[in-house]
C-alpha cells in the first residue's frame, strides 16, 4: 500500500513540476493552517503505546473522519507542494525520500479509515 502512495506521489510530483507557478496555493494554505487547531482529533494525533502505538479506536467517533481526512489531505498536498517547488536540483534524498516521508497523518488515519468503510 505504501508502495503504492509513493508511486502515486511520485507521478503526481512529476506532473505538478511540469505546471507549478509562482504563486502560492491559498486555499491549501488555509487548510495547513488550521492543523494545530485540528490535531485535538485524535484521528490525527501520533499513535500511543508500546510498538510505536496502536489505533485508538475506542476514543474515535465516524464524526471525527472527515474534518480529519480534510487535515491529512491538505497537509499531504503541502508536503508535495513544497518537494514540487523546491527550488534545488532534484536529488534522491530531496525527491524520493521526501516523497517516503511525506503524509504521515494519512498513514496514521487509514487504518481507521479502512476499518469503517469495510464494516459500513
Amino acid at each position: 500500500m505504501k508502495l503504492k502512495i509513493s508511486l502515486l506521489s511520485a507521478a503526481v510530483v512529476v506532473a505538478l513540476a511540469g505546471c507549478s507557478s509562482t504563486e502560492p496555493n491559498t486555499q491549501t494554505e488555509t487548510v495547513v493552517q488550521k492543523v494545530e487547531k485540528q490535531y485535538d482529533n485524535i484521528l490525527l494525533q501520533k499513535y500511543a503505546g508500546p510498538y510505536e502505538g496502536v489505533p485508538q479506536f475506542d476514543k474515535v467517533t465516524i464524526a471525527d473522519l472527515e474534518p480529519a481526512l480534510d487535515v491529512a489531505i491538505a497537509e499531504n498536498l503541502a508536503e508535495i507542494d513544497a518537494i514540487a517547488n523546491n527550488p534545488e536540483k532534484p536529488t534522491f534524498p530531496n525527491t524520493i525520500v521526501a516523497l517516503e516521508a511525506s503524509g504521515a497523518a494519512l498513514d496514521r488515519l487509514f487504518p481507521y479509515y479502512g476499518i469503517w468503510a469495510n464494516n459500513n
